[in-house]
């Protein structure tokens, strides 16, 4: 494996991780969004899929993961929070990326076999984000007066048990590459039921209003557009044209 392989990588897996969170943020707006349909790839277009992404979201990984994405650390974690309007918190998702470097396959071609498997495993998330008990009976009824969505992403391996008994799992992907197998997994509750409460002292309950650092953000309700990072804009990685796959 080259330095170029070693950039390659880093460059797929921070936009794979990106692009993941866009998508499944967005499918927890509760609103569609349409995107059109392009005869031919361009040089904007990472993993082949067109794809809107929201100011709010990437400027919120910015601050929170900043390039802290896979090889550098072997989980990076997606939560999805239910939060009602008198301040009940429900965990509904976790979704992880994860790097299994003990599980690498030297033979796997990066920019041909790897790169297309990405993109067809970006798909069926996106797919995978609207079967969810969530998607199904949450997300478009949400607002202001009943309750909202709220998403934090972090790297590391999350605390499962939030999210109650009976709770189902699935393997969405799993794709060996020279740096480790990358697998994407979801974790989902299935009893909705919020739990009551302990007692917690007023002092707490400010101090936690300030934070909010528990449930992350909320989702935005019209979220500004932004223009994509072409693969042919960075820095630190091979001239692309249409995709990496066209310099093979």
């Amino acid at each position: 494996m080259t330095n170029s392989d070693e950039k390659d990588i880093s460059n797929y897996m921070r936009f794979f991780c990106t692009r993941m969170v866009q998508a499944v943020v967005q499918a927890r707006m509760g609103k569609m969004h349409p995107s059109p349909c392009v005869q031919a790839s361009d040089q904007m277009i990472w993993f082949n899929l067109v794809m809107d992404e929201i100011g709010e979201v990437a400027a919120y990984l910015k601050s929170t993961i900043g390039r802290n994405y896979p090889p550098d650390c072997s989980v990076f974690s997606l939560e999805f929070i239910l939060l009602t309007a008198d301040g009940d918190k429900l965990p509904l998702e976790t979704w992880l990326v994860r790097l299994d470097k003990e599980c690498a396959d030297k033979f796997v071609n990066i920019r041909t076999t790897l790169y297309q498997q990405m993109s067809t495993l970006l798909k069926s998330i996106i797919v995978a984000s609207r079967f969810t008990p969530a998607y199904r009976h949450y997300v478009r009824n949400q607002g202001p007066d009943t309750f909202i969505f709220c998403y934090k992403v972090f790297d590391g391996e999350p605390d499962l048990s939030i999210l109650g008994e009976e709770t189902k799992y699935r393997r969405l992907g799993y794709l060996p590459s020279p740096f480790g197998a990358i697998s994407v997994e979801l974790y989902f509750r299935t009893k909705m039921e919020i739990q009551p409460q302990p007692f917690v002292p007023e002092e707490e309950i400010l101090e936690e209003e300030k934070s909010r650092t528990n449930i992350g953000i909320a989702i935005p309700n019209e979220g500004s557009r932004i223009v994509p990072v072409s693969p042919t804009s960075l820095d630190n990685i091979n001239l692309f044209s249409t995709s990496p796959v066209s310099q093979v």
